[in-house]
């Protein structure tokens, strides 16, 4: 699986026992938002490459564990499971079957020396791709975007513009547009 310049691969076995435990595959890893991410050098044990820990985004509130081996540009495991979950971890009482020996708890020293993804990426990653992952997902945000608000408009008005299908707020937006537009200077308190 791959994503811009990114190779991600995991052991396909791992991945089918998360799904198993906690309903999630390591596939979701694609859809890791690295724009919301902390990160922390996994320095548990001498990998021989350095590998990193990283907590964000992903799905419904997930999280995902990766390396990445010196001087290539793939993440060589992807753990995902549910930040609920990992408060349990955190706790005194764990469920032996929910633990993962290889996606640690995220104790306390951990949150302290992780960085953000912006910071840390661009050391592990060109910054093409840094800039890449860090982009977040969805629309860009609006200069200035519209606001809710609650209004209390006629019957007919609202038959009227309901009437013609979805995006009826949309076509009231337009239509009180087009008449601010058609009266640019007129004084329009009574």
């Amino acid at each position: 699986m791959s994503t811009l310049n990114l190779e991600i691969s995991f052991d396909q076995l791992k991945s089918k026992r998360n799904e198993l435990l906690r309903g999630l595959s390591f596939n979701l890893a694609i859809q890791f938002e690295w724009s919301t991410a902390i990160i922390s050098a996994d320095i548990r044990h001498d990998y021989g490459e350095s590998r990193y820990a990283a907590m964000g985004f992903l799905a419904e509130n997930c999280m995902c564990l990766f390396s990445h081996p010196e001087k290539k540009q793939f993440i060589s495991s992807a753990f995902v499971g549910q930040i609920l979950e990992n408060r349990v971890f955190m706790s005194k009482k764990q469920n032996s079957e929910l633990v993962d020996a290889e996606n640690p708890n995220w104790t306390i020293q951990t949150f302290k020396k992780s960085r953000p993804a912006k910071e840390v990426l661009p050391k592990i990653f060109s910054n093409q791709i840094s800039q890449e992952l860090l982009k977040p997902r969805g629309r860009p945000r609006l200069e200035t975007p519209k606001e809710r608000i609650n209004i209390r408009l006629s019957y007919e008005v609202i038959q009227h513009f309901k009437s013609s299908g979805v995006g009826w707020q949309t076509r009231i937006d337009a239509a009180l547009r087009e008449f601010i537009q058609s009266k640019p200077n007129s004084d329009l308190r009574r």
